[in-house]
């Protein structure tokens, strides 16, 4: 299992490859607590977190996971936005679909700006091959029973 952080409540991972890991968990910063989706690696030269993820209030837990479950029942399309949930009063969090240079489908939760110098899609979030949506939907269940 990969080195986290001490502080970490992990409450569910995914195996996305063989040395790729996604990880569920709730940590604190500054006396709150977050949920966060982040990816992990374990390979013979590094163990630990990568930059890939999201960390958010509890309470928009609900609403992702309600457009994952929607995801379900939708015909799959490169670019498909299933949800978008205002995060912040420049950021918003927006789950699409999206297709990788080989034609899979994999389902992308990302923090986009809305104002400021650069309005688009920013580093922080994770993209998940959409052979993984169940398990996904299953993490974030856990998350927001953990609440």
């Amino acid at each position: 299992m990969c080195a986290y952080h001490d502080d970490w409540e992990i409450v569910y991972t995914i195996k996305e490859d063989d040395k790729t890991i996604v990880v569920f968990f709730f940590d604190q910063y500054k006396g709150n607590r977050y949920a966060n989706v982040r990816k992990c690696i374990e390979s013979p030269t590094f163990k630990g977190p990568t930059k890939k993820g999201l960390k958010f209030k509890e309470d928009l837990i609900t609403p992702i996971l309600s457009g994952l479950r929607e995801l379900r029942q939708t015909d799959l399309q490169d670019g498909l936005e299933i949800v978008n949930i205002r995060k912040s009063s420049s950021i918003d969090i927006i789950v699409n679909v999206v297709k990788n240079d080989n034609g899979h489908f994999g389902i992308d939760i990302r923090e986009f700006s809305t104002s400021g110098n650069y309005v688009g899609p920013k580093k922080n979030g994770i993209r998940v091959g959409y052979e993984h949506v169940s398990k996904l939907i299953e993490g974030f269940e856990l998350l927001r029973d953990g609440t």
